[in-house]
């Protein structure tokens, strides 16, 4: 869910995430976790 909720701005950006979900998230999932909640402040 995050993925969608962070990349819901650019389709080609999301496809990508889902794509590489495991190693994307493991990689950057603090950093996911503080620009999802940004987004979710606007």
């Amino acid at each position: 869910m995050i993925k969608i909720a962070f990349f819901v701005e650019g389709q080609t950006e999301r496809i990508f995430v889902e794509k590489f979900l495991d190693e994307y998230i493991t990689l950057n999932k603090c950093e996911l976790i503080v620009k999802k909640n940004i987004g979710n402040n606007k």
